[in-house]
């Protein structure tokens, strides 16, 4: 058979399976990219299905929008719903279609060699180095396995992310989140989980780093950033009788809106809070610019499709180990809000869920504020990384709703 032809075929069976999944929808998502397909239709219709993230026929069709004619139109959208009977084989169709679009690149990239080889005035500096990134192509590029000898070391050890607090920076030898690592932070009900995450999420937004906020819980990320804004200014809209505090609000806002780049995934959006459709928009946002750090809020809210059963436990094993991956492939700090519950004596106890985050994190802290208190106290549970002390105290600003470091 004609490569393009199978190629053509491949890209229609990924299609037709993600119209007839969900899960294969994410796992494509997971796979691919809109440029991996070849025939431009097909590359349209992929985009719409990113906008679209469920597997529905009508949504996908009106995602398309004016794209729909160029595509195929209803009938060409029809036959790829019934192209294939089942979506089992969704990921050997999409290594077929990556595999294609690779070959593609390096093909390009060969013909732009001999091109400026054949020009004399192209410097045979830039000749190698253009050679050197054709030798790096290969067909597996995301292969797992390494050579030993090409894994790079740091010259400063384990790396890590301020946590924007000097006090909780000094208790690990990271000097803040570990990369790579899930930080577990776990904390009763009303300590004050949410805000210390947004906490720290500010402080790095206002250091310039590129900052991600999951949440699954019922905060809007309207409400996030009201929130967020209140932690700058003390006002979570403008007031209507302080002319001081109104110009306020409004220059936190300018800033927030100018200075920060803080992203916020609202699981409402997709209306899913399943572990496998956040991967998906994780790595393509991740993929596009990526991140310094991602705060993942209201863990014991997230789903996954893998576990049907209503095991909850297994469940969120399954959960914590996907988020766990996802943190060591993009080699940032994943940090996971936790909450802990009374057991039935009135003594602290861990949440059935909590477990399976903590077992799997670098590091894990725990967050104690009783109700009303100014201060909170953050002790070290666990440090894959070592650390110089095991507890530190931080001051909680009611009308700003924030942490800070405690200045004795």
């Amino acid at each position: 058979m004609n490569s393009k032809l199978f190629q053509n075929d491949a890209e229609m069976a990924v299609l037709g399976a993600m119209f007839l999944s969900d899960r294969a929808m994410q796992e494509a998502f997971a796979l691919l990219r809109v440029d991996d397909f070849y025939r431009p239709s097909h590359r349209r219709i992929f985009e719409a299905m990113t906008k679209a993230a469920k597997s529905d026929y009508v949504g996908i069709k009106d995602a398309l929008g004016s794209n729909l004619s160029d595509s195929g139109g209803e009938d060409y959208l029809l036959h790829l719903a019934q192209f294939v009977p089942s979506a089992a084989n969704i990921s050997y169709y999409a290594g077929i279609v990556s595999e294609a679009s690779q070959r593609r690149s390096i093909r390009s990239l060969a013909e732009a060699i001999v091109k400026m080889a054949d020009d004399e005035e192209v410097a045979t500096e830039t000749l190698v180095a253009e050679s050197s990134r054709l030798g790096s192509k290969t067909l597996k590029a995301d292969s797992p396995w390494l050579n030993i000898g090409s894994v790079p070391l740091s010259e400063h050890g384990d790396k890590g992310v301020s946590t924007g607090f000097s006090a909780l920076d000094a208790l690990i030898t990271t000097k803040g989140y570990p990369s790579g690592q899930m930080t577990a932070l776990r904390a009763s009900h009303k300590a004050g989980k949410t805000t210390i995450m947004l906490s720290s999420a500010s402080k790095l937004a206002t250091l310039g780093l590129r900052v991600g906020y999951a949440t699954f819980a019922d905060l809007s990320s309207e409400q996030l950033k009201r929130r967020l804004v209140r932690q700058l200014c003390g006002w979570s809209k403008p007031s209507q009788t302080d002319a001081v505090a109104a110009e306020e609000f409004r220059q936190a806002l300018r800033d927030m809106d100018l200075c920060w780049d803080l992203q916020i995934y609202d699981a409402g959006r997709v209306e899913s809070t399943d572990v496998e459709v956040f991967a998906a928009w994780f790595k393509a946002e991740h993929g596009r610019k990526p991140f310094d750090i991602l705060f993942l809020d209201y863990a014991q809210e997230i789903t996954t499709n893998a576990i049907k059963d209503g095991n909850e436990q297994a469940s969120q094993a399954k959960v914590a180990q996907v988020v766990n991956l996802l943190a060591k492939s993009a080699n940032i700090p994943f940090v996971v809000g936790s909450q802990t519950t009374k057991g039935t004596d009135g003594a602290p106890a861990k949440t059935k869920w909590s477990r399976a985050w903590e077992e799997k994190a670098g590091w894990v802290l725990s967050l104690e504020r009783e109700p009303d208190a100014q201060l909170a106290t953050v002790t070290v549970e666990y440090s894959r990384f070592g650390y110089q002390a095991r507890s530190v105290t931080l001051r909680f600003l009611e009308d700003y709703l924030r942490f800070d470091d405690y200045v004795r």
